[in-house]
């Protein structure tokens, strides 16, 4: 920001360095909407860069530039410029140099020396030039004319003249390098073209017919000649386009016409002969496809369900927690975001946490060894049942792996996490495992668990593989500290953010001591807990 000026009717105007010239509304000030106007040189404004703003009586402003003064009415959104062929000291201005006089006058320095003047005296040239065309070129070169371009009303033109340029002027010499003009073509353009400085006008492949090339011209203060210069124009078109070409290109094709419709009416009716006999076959097709579509949509549907799904315990596996998890990160996200918000969320909606719960059999190898892979095939179905007579409706049980299970508890609280994971270890120590032929058996399991979000004043802080990580370590620490037990691992507000799983799997004991994580455990001794590393 380079400089800052308040109008009279309260607007805060903002001149900056490459930025352009910004505007702030007294209405959206006193509203508090941050919302800003912005000009730069595509809307007129000479120089994107603004060192000083001044206002006059009338209410317009005066810019200081690095290419000159430029005059600014909010009003309109139009400016005025000024440079270096007006008076100016130089087209480039300086920071800080404006300001007004004891008489009122205005000051703007710059990097040759200042200008002072009075807005109210500086009149605009009223002048309004005659436009005149200048010259005539074909192919860009210029074409020699029986009189001079200005007397000229109407021209014709051949086919083979394909590219016309028209050199036009405006008869004001104050500052001719400024002067503007635009030109139409009417009958081929449809809107006036602003040439700005540029005095020709080129156009291309023009078809035959008639048109008239109108250009207008302003001074260099932009008092413009609406009737300027008017060029009837005739486009001669090639002997293959005239009138007589046309009449024998309609003979021809209405014989060519004639006989095609003689043809036709022979080949339609024998592709109507045909048509009956492709319709009855289509037909018959069509029903062919229509079974095998359906029988292909079932065998997808199929597929896509047996890839989500473990195929011994018919559970979900980890492809489907890949798939849905974002599913259950987006309801906490959601949660977490209208609670930051001013009110925070609904006292009625619960928490959107979930938590992970890693499940791992305690002696599941001897039975494989023992009784073999079947018998151990018995034991996951079995306690595929245990686990979905523990958890409820809304949880999800996944087999993880081998003998591991991952249960997604939702909307868990701590204490909904420990009886879940209580229930769940007391009824697998209770159950009786068949082996088949006769045999039976007791297991137990350990159960490890930490929630998602891990960090709940940082929600994004941990992933939820990193999560899983750490329900993994709790998991360890259970199965080292005896089995048949679960440990849940939680953060406090002494947890450090960020990427902490690895962290936790290598330096759990001296967190737990220092406070930064907390355990809870079905087992009635604590001290019991074996930290060591994973």
């Amino acid at each position: 920001m380079f400089c800052i000026h308040e109008d009279a009717r309260g607007t805060l105007w903002v001149g900056t360095q490459g930025g352009g010239l910004s505007a702030w509304s007294a209405e959206d000030r006193r509203a508090n909407r941050a919302s800003f106007r912005h000009y730069a040189e595509r809307d007129g404004l000479p120089n994107d860069t603004v060192y000083g703003i001044l206002e006059d009586a009338r209410g317009t402003l005066w810019l200081s530039t690095n290419r000159g003064l430029s005059n600014f009415d909010p009003k309109t959104g139009t400016f005025r410029n000024f440079d270096r062929s007006h008076g100016l000291q130089s087209n480039e201005f300086n920071f800080g140099a404006s300001g007004r006089g004891p008489d009122g006058g205005m000051l703007f320095g710059g990097n040759e020396g200042f200008n002072e003047f009075h807005p109210d005296r500086i009149r605009l040239n009223p002048h309004v030039p005659p436009v005149v065309l200048t010259g005539l070129l074909k192919f860009l070169k210029p074409f020699p004319l029986p009189k001079d371009a200005s007397e000229i009303h109407e021209i014709a033109l051949s086919y083979k003249d394909y590219v016309v340029s028209f050199e036009f002027a405006a008869l004001d010499f104050t500052a001719p390098a400024k002067n503007q003009y635009a030109y139409k073509l009417e009958g081929f353009d449809r809107d006036w073209v602003d040439s700005g400085t540029s005095r020709r006008a080129t156009y291309t492949n023009l078809p035959a017919g008639r048109y008239r090339f109108h250009v207008k011209g302003s001074n260099s203060d932009g008092v413009w000649n609406e009737a300027g210069a008017l060029l009837d124009i005739v486009v001669i078109p090639p002997p293959w386009k005239s009138w007589w070409a046309y009449l024998l290109y309609g003979l021809a094709i209405l014989t060519a016409i004639a006989s095609y419709v003689r043809y036709s009416r022979k080949e339609l009716e024998r592709e109507a002969e045909r048509g009956r006999l492709l319709e009855a076959e289509v037909q018959k097709r069509t029903k062919e496809l229509a079974v095998r579509n359906d029988e292909l949509k079932g065998a997808i549907q199929k597929l896509e369900e047996s890839s989500l799904t473990d195929s011994l315990t018919g559970l979900h596996n980890r492809r489907f927690m890949m798939t849905e998890i974002d599913k259950e990160i987006g309801l906490v996200d959601r949660y977490y975001a209208e609670s930051s918000q001013p009110g925070g969320s609904d006292a009625s909606v619960p928490r959107a946490d979930f938590v992970l719960l890693m499940v791992d059999l305690d002696g599941f190898k001897p039975v494989n060894d023992s009784r073999g892979h079947a018998a151990g095939d018995r034991v996951l179905l079995q306690i595929k049942d245990v686990l979905e007579r523990a958890c409820r409706r809304s949880d999800t049980i996944l087999r993880w792996g081998g003998d591991e299970f991952l249960i997604i508890g939702r909307f868990a609280q701590p204490s909904v996490a420990e009886t879940l994971a209580e229930r769940i270890r007391s009824l697998v120590a209770e159950h009786s495992f068949d082996l088949g032929e006769g045999h039976a058996v007791r297991l137990s399991c350990s159960i490890g668990f930490a929630f998602f979000p891990f960090i709940p004043a940082a929600p994004r802080g941990v992933t939820w593989e990193q999560v899983v990580m750490i329900a993994d370590r709790a998991l360890y620490v259970a199965k080292s500290s005896g089995k048949n037990a679960w440990v849940g691992i939680f953060s406090t507000r002494k947890t450090p953010p960020g990427n902490i799983a690895p962290l936790i799997n290598s330096r759990l004991e001296v967190f737990v001591l220092d406070g930064s994580i907390e355990l809870h455990t079905s087992l009635t001794e604590p001290a019991q807990l074996v930290l060591g590393r994973a």
